[in-house]
C-alpha cells in the first residue's frame, strides 16, 4: 500500500466553491497529433503537444449535490468574459471543460447518495508538469 493523496478540489467561474474530497483522481495524459497524406502519398505528422485531462470520482451525500450542481453550472456557463478554473491542491487550470456527460448513478442501488465521474479535458497542452508527475491515487 502506497500514501494515499488527499486533493482539495475547488472551481471558480460564474460561481466559486469547494467539492467534498472525492473518493479518485486519475490523470490521463494523451499526445494530439495532426496525421495527413501529401498529394504523392507521402505520410506526414505533426505532433501538436501532450494534453493533460483528469478523471474525478465521488460519493456524493443528498446535502452535498447542490455543490455538484453549482460546479456543473459554472462549467455550462464557460466564456470568455468568464473563464470556468478547476483548482487540483491549489493549481488552478483555466478553461477546463468536461470531455464527455457525466456519469452519475445511484451508490448500491439505494438512496443513501450518488457516485458521480467528471472527466475533465485541459483547454491548453502541458507546458509544465507536476511532481511528481502522477497524481493520482497510488497502485
Amino acid at each position: 500500500m502506497g500514501v494515499a493523496w488527499t486533493y482539495t478540489i475547488k472551481w471558480s467561474g460564474s460561481s466559486s466553491g469547494t467539492m467534498p474530497d472525492p473518493v479518485s483522481v486519475r490523470p490521463r495524459w494523451k499526445i494530439a497529433e495532426n496525421v495527413f497524406r501529401t498529394q504523392d502519398g507521402e505520410r506526414r505528422r505533426a505532433r501538436k503537444g501532450l494534453w493533460p485531462a483528469v478523471e474525478i470520482r465521488w460519493i456524493l451525500t443528498p446535502a452535498e449535490v447542490a455543490t455538484l450542481e453549482s460546479l456543473l453550472a459554472a462549467e455550462n456557463a464557460d466564456s470568455d468574459a468568464v473563464p470556468f478554473t478547476l483548482s487540483l491542491d491549489g493549481t488552478s487550470y483555466a478553461r477546463v471543460h468536461l470531455a464527455k456527460e457525466p456519469e452519475i448513478r445511484n451508490v448500491r442501488d439505494t438512496n443513501v447518495g450518488l457516485e458521480v465521474t467528471l472527466d475533465f479535458e485541459y483547454y491548453d497542452r502541458a507546458s509544465a508538469f507536476a511532481s511528481p508527475i502522477h497524481r493520482g491515487d497510488p497502485a
